[in-house]
């Protein structure tokens, strides 16, 4: 998957210059970020650790904070486990630690949280830990970020400053989505080393009016953590081609609970051309080659997927380009083999003298072919036998599924049909105009 810098979507968002009043404010933490902000040394015990995250919450959010966590116990129903996976194969995983408040910590932080299993029970403990400080805690069943946003909204209803805090701009584009337009929720962005805090608010993304409503499928389709990212199109430059073009028909299809397949994917193949620029009189062809593409990696009906996640909507993962491998849900890749199978088989040797079973061609059980250097598949004992019209390939086979293929073909031709009418009509009621003038001065006169 080519991953996205998603950080690069800050550069659309205003931060706020002016001093935000957080007398008596309501903040909500992303314990994700919570975890990783809090540093502590191996050899402490798990309870000194627990007292440091105590004592950071009090000093810097005073009483008034909810914790939000993600969620690690079900992996069949994340479509984020991947990418979870992905992130703790960089740094060296420890072992699975059976471990209680008053023992000392065997590995350092890193290692400690790459493990899985380690970091679920530390999430328990600690939430145990932060109830008792009287310090509200809340555990997602898996990601957090829709949690921790519907938490800052829910709060925001009994006090007028609302805090969400941590690093993940996702956080940031739900907040902005999902927000009620009657209400400001802020969104502090802490800083590190020579970096400093950003505040951002629910309308920090005024300057793009149009992307506001439809930010979500923005942000997905241009690369998140369970979408790759889009070749040589940043975010910032797709989020400044939808100010300027009316594709808002494409990306409202995402946000529709009742969106049909077919109607997802034709939407998508029409916001693709527009971000590269195809020229409309060559757009019918480019829709069948990107309705290939679409067909073979499922992308589309992935993002509708994401987008109706943020939204809260409960829909069933391997219906929308995802697959259950190993108890945990993967993005399907393609449905298609890279080649053909015949093509992946072939091999070729470069064997002098004859081909013995200790090497090339007939080692792996293939028989020599025209692509072996010296016999050719003829002068040799391992000859490749004859195939029958039958056993050929067919290059000329299609790749995607025919039916839905005609469909989207019908479909376009029925649009260009009725824009043809249109056009015509429109023709004849210029002509009647013209003719009507013409008598009326020929009256006149």
């Amino acid at each position: 998957m080519r991953k996205t810098m998603k950080s690069a979507i800050y550069d659309c968002f205003q931060s706020i210059n002016g001093e935000v009043d957080c007398t008596n404010a309501v903040y909500i933490i992303d314990g994700g970020y919570l975890l990783h902000h809090v540093v502590w040394d191996r050899e402490e015990t798990f309870n000194v650790i627990f007292e440091k995250y105590v004592r950071y919450l009090h000093r810097h959010y005073g009483h008034t904070v909810t914790v939000v966590f993600d969620g690690y116990s079900d992996t069949t129903k994340s479509i984020k486990a991947a990418e979870q996976r992905r992130r703790t194969t960089k740094t060296t995983s420890s072992s699975d630690i059976i471990f209680d408040e008053f023992m000392k910590v065997p590995a350092n932080q890193q290692q400690f949280f790459a493990n899985i299993k380690n970091k679920s029970r530390f999430i328990s403990m600690l939430s145990d830990k932060l109830t008792i400080e009287n310090i509200a805690v809340k555990q997602a069943q898996n990601d957090a970020d829709v949690l921790i946003i519907e938490t800052a909204i829910e709060k925001f209803i009994a006090t007028n400053t609302t805090i969400v805090v941590g690093e993940d701009v996702d956080l940031l584009v739900l907040l902005t989505a999902k927000t009620p337009s009657h209400t400001i929720i802020y969104f502090l962005k802490p800083g590190k080393a020579q970096q400093r805090s950003e505040i951002y608010s629910s309308k920090s993304l005024s300057a793009y009016p149009k992307c506001q409503n439809y930010i979500l499928f923005l942000h997905a389709t241009t690369g998140c953590d369970t979408k790759s990212a889009m070749f040589r199109r940043g975010k910032n430059s797709v989020l400044k081609l939808f100010e300027k073009k009316d594709l808002v028909d494409c990306a409202k299809v995402f946000t529709e609970i009742d969106s049909s397949p077919q109607t997802i994917i034709t939407k998508g193949i029409q916001f693709l051309l527009a971000v590269y620029g195809a020229p409309k009189k060559n757009r019918l062809h480019r829709q069948v080659r990107i309705f290939n593409i679409c067909e073979k990696y499922k992308k589309q009906k992935a993002i509708y997927y994401q987008v109706q996640t943020w939204e809260g909507n409960q829909l069933n993962p391997e219906d929308w380009g995802w697959k259950l491998i190993n108890n945990t849900l993967e993005l399907i890749q393609t449905l298609l083999p890279p080649a053909p199978e015949k093509l992946l088989n072939t091999i070729f040797c470069n064997c002098k003298k004859g081909c013995s079973t200790k090497f090339g061609c007939k080692k792996v059980g293939l028989q020599c072919s025209s692509a072996c250097t010296n016999c050719q598949g003829l002068s040799c004992s391992n000859v490749q036998l004859i195939t029958t019209e039958e056993d050929s390939y067919d290059f000329e086979e299609e790749t995607t599924d025919s039916s839905s293929f005609e469909q989207f073909l019908n479909i376009q031709q029925e649009e260009e049909e009725e824009k043809e009418e249109e056009e015509e009509e429109e023709e004849e009621i210029e002509e009647n105009m013209i003719v009507e003038v013409e008598y009326e001065e020929f009256e006149s006169d």
